[in-house]
């Protein structure tokens, strides 16, 4: 089983204890579970740091990093994160400015299963979640305002 986490590239509040009890809830559910992350924003990041402690704890989990743009020397991946990360082929060849949208309908394709985290009805996350909703996906959602 596959899930995808989304959320907001700027938060407001320590979500990762919320996402860290939601998480632990799908792994005690599904026994084999792969979780995809991006890489831009809060929301992401504080998924990734949740990631990885479970995965101390759960060893039979996975995670992977899903890159929109190959990474540069500037902003080189640590040896952990590099094994943990794919760069789809399927963006090879998609401008820059289209890389994360493309990335994102990627994530959404492979997953069974969509964890949102939004503060707003409106936006990438909500508009991913609603994709999501009308691929007929199983939709988590964190927190919606």
């Amino acid at each position: 089983m596959i899930c995808a986490l989304f959320g907001n590239s700027k938060l407001f509040e320590d979500v990762e204890q919320i996402l860290q009890q939601a998480l632990c809830a799908l792994i005690q559910e599904h026994s084999t579970v792969n979780f995809y992350v991006g890489t831009h924003g809060d929301f992401d990041s504080a998924a990734l740091r949740v990631l990885k402690k479970l995965k101390g704890q759960y060893p039979f989990m996975d995670y992977t990093i899903i890159l929109a743009y190959l990474p540069t020397k500037k902003d080189a991946l640590s040896d952990s994160d590099a094994s943990h990360s794919v760069f789809p082929q399927i963006l090879d060849s998609v401008p820059l400015r289209f890389a994360i949208d493309k990335r994102n309908r990627f994530m959404l394709e492979q997953a069974d299963i969509i964890l949102t985290y939004t503060r707003y009805s409106t936006g990438n996350t909500a508009k991913y979640k609603q994709l999501a909703v009308k691929k007929g996906k199983t939709v988590i959602e964190l927190f919606c305002k």
